[in-house]
């Protein structure tokens, strides 16, 4: 299975998971298609969004703006 339909797989999980009662999980997905990495973030909604870069939990506001100031075209592409 590829890291695209594992994270549509995941996504649909969620939403009917949602649909059921309490549940609520956010996470990060990261893996590989071919050469090029995949990044996704989904949410407990069952949203799904391709990304280039994240952080979750409570550093993500510190996290993210150290990555946006320190950021490249070699490091994350």
């Amino acid at each position: 299975m590829s890291i695209d339909d594992t994270a549509n797989f995941i996504r649909h999980e969620l939403a009917e998971a949602i649909r059921k009662g309490p549940y609520e999980v956010n996470c990060l997905l990261a893996g590989f298609e071919g050469n090029e990495p995949r990044l996704y973030w989904l949410d407990y909604f069952g949203t799904v969004v391709e990304l280039n870069k994240a952080a979750h939990g409570y550093a993500e506001y510190l996290t993210s703006s150290i990555m946006d100031t320190l950021e490249t075209k070699v490091f994350f592409y």
